[in-house]
């Protein structure tokens, strides 16, 4: 029988010159390094996730060669066990990353975000952002969904392009109706401009013919082939003149149509004004809710159960997958867990 008076001590150091050489104290290594950077320098805009994933690789196969070159005798194949242990090393604090990672992206700076009302979904949804079964600040995702990043972008734009539609809008509704109406006559101010300048040069040429049929009695031929000339260019000039007026006739219905689509739009603020204070009183309502690791556990007991088609050859896997492929998904024994976690939240009467 073993001593019952046989003292038992608990390690006081969580890393130390024995655990650094095993798998998890160099994939701790390898974990907190990265995360330390990430944490100092979270508003580096390089230092996304394809650049931790470098850092990761590259400290881990240094650990790997440095716990090589610290044994005795040096084999060549070692060397080959090293390269295959860095890659272990990285693969295990990958999986670290994954279940601690808190978010994908940068998060949004928060004093901006008090400054810019259109953040308000994105402040409102900070719980969305928790990427980790374990999040901790600061802790950006390695592996994260590329079609994720693409959409985000593409929405990105969007959003960009909405503000500069809604600014512009903002501006016309908060405008009076002089600064309105001189907004929508400008165009019909600049063509009556051209009318006025084109019925100057008519007069003037007006005048030139007068001068030229008063001087043109008894005058040579050269003369009347001038009036001539002035005679087709007051027609040309007239020409011109009533096509301008046809388009000012145009311009003024244009004007009218517009005039009345603001009208519209006037009467339809107040009710777009409701809608936006509910959807505001909606948001605000399910920003207060947060999601129980009760709940997290039924999801993912949930989603396990769902069994996966099989895909043609040549057809990628998608990531639940190449998930369920891997050799420490199978250990996690997630049916067996499920089954009792079933049993504790239904108990059976």
């Amino acid at each position: 029988m073993a001593d019952d008076n046989s003292t038992f001590s608990l390690p006081t150091e969580l890393i130390n010159d024995k655990t650094f050489y095993t798998l998890g104290g160099a994939s701790a290594a390898v974990w907190l390094t990265c995360w330390a950077i990430n944490y100092v320098a979270v508003d580096v805009s390089w230092l996304n996730y394809k650049t931790y994933r470098l850092i990761a690789i590259i400290l881990s196969e240094g650990l790997a060669i440095y716990i090589v070159f610290k044994t005795k005798k040096k084999e060549t194949m070692k060397w080959l066990f090293a390269f295959l242990n860095g890659l272990l090393i990285f693969i295990n604090a990958s999986g670290l990353n994954t279940m601690t990672s808190s978010y994908v992206f940068n998060p949004p700076d928060k004093a901006a975000a008090k400054k810019d009302s259109s953040t308000f979904i994105q402040s409102a949804n900070e719980n969305q952002l928790q990427a980790g079964i374990f999040p901790l600040p600061r802790m950006i995702n390695w592996w994260p969904d590329e079609k994720l990043i693409a959409q985000n972008r593409e929405l990105a734009v969007e959003n960009s392009a909405l503000d500069s539609v809604n600014s512009e809008l903002k501006t016309l509704l908060h405008s009076t109706e002089e600064e309105k109406s001189a907004r929508l006559l400008h165009q019909q101010d600049s063509l009556q401009l051209i009318i006025n300048t084109l019925s100057a040069q008519l007069s003037e040429k007006q005048k030139q013919v007068d001068d030229l049929v008063a001087s043109a009695r008894g005058s040579s031929d050269v003369l009347r082939q001038q009036l001539t000339d002035c005679i087709r260019d007051r027609d040309k000039r007239n020409d011109e003149l009533t096509t301008c007026m046809t388009s000012n006739t145009k311009l003024a219905n244009i004007n009218r149509d517009l005039q009345n689509k603001l009208n519209r739009c006037n009467a339809d603020k107040t009710s777009l004004n409701n809608k936006i204070n509910e959807l505001n009183q909606k948001l605000a309502h399910s920003g207060n809710t947060q999601t129980t690791l009760t709940e997290l556990l039924k999801q993912v007991c949930e989603k396990s159960k769902v069994p996966i088609p099989r895909r043609p050859a040549g057809v990628k896997p998608t990531q639940d997958e190449l998930l369920r492929q891997q050799v420490f998904y199978k250990n996690l024994k997630l049916a067996e867990f499920c089954n009792s976690f079933n049993l504790w939240l239904n108990p059976v009467e």
